[in-house]
């Protein structure tokens, strides 16, 4: 661990944006030596402001929604959650789902959450094709294929399902079989 670090640490001082990123994270749980969030804040900053880096921008939106290291402040984190789903961050399009869902640093806005719910779950966020599902089911809406033509039927929906009704789900179909690649001659 104390190597992989070192790496990260070299990466990060020659202004490389996942070397920075990688190296806040070691900084910030203590992976391969001591923690120090001052400086994984200042590394994912760096990343964040010099590279609009996804994942720099959701773990210093996490630092700021959750008070880590920071001052709590859930209108910074829910823009850097953005910036970050923009660039289709599974995390990060949860979070925002989340906040827009529940008004946290945000205006409370329900549609946009759940089309960022939705693309999480597309993103392969488990939790987010939950609450995507359990939200189409509150709404009245039974729509369960993604814009890319993805079912959401992962086994939290079905226990979603099964809680609600008391019965067992029938197993879906297996999806169709492809033709084999044609052979050149």
């Amino acid at each position: 661990q104390a190597s992989g670090r070192a790496m990260y640490e070299e990466l990060a001082e020659m202004g490389h944006a996942d070397g920075m990123c990688g190296l806040a994270i070691c900084l910030s749980d203590g992976t391969g030596g001591p923690p120090d969030m001052d400086r994984a804040i200042g590394f994912w900053r760096s990343a964040a402001e010099t590279h609009n880096h996804a994942e720099a921008l959701y773990q210093l939106g996490c630092a700021y929604y959750e008070g880590t290291g920071l001052a709590e402040d859930e209108a910074e984190a829910c823009a850097l959650f953005r910036r970050a789903a923009v660039q289709k961050h599974t995390a990060a399009s949860y979070m925002l789902g989340d906040c827009l869902l529940e008004g946290n640093g945000c205006k409370r806005d329900r549609v946009e959450a759940v089309s960022f719910l939705r693309q999480a779950g597309e993103l392969g966020h488990r939790g987010a094709r939950s609450r995507y599902l359990s939200l189409m089911d509150d709404m009245g809406q039974q729509e369960i294929v993604s814009s890319t033509g993805q079912r959401f039927t992962d086994s939290s929906r079905q226990s979603i399902i099964k809680r609600q009704t008391g019965a067992a789900l029938p197993s879906l179909p297996p999806p169709p079989a492809q033709a084999p690649p044609a052979q050149a001659q």
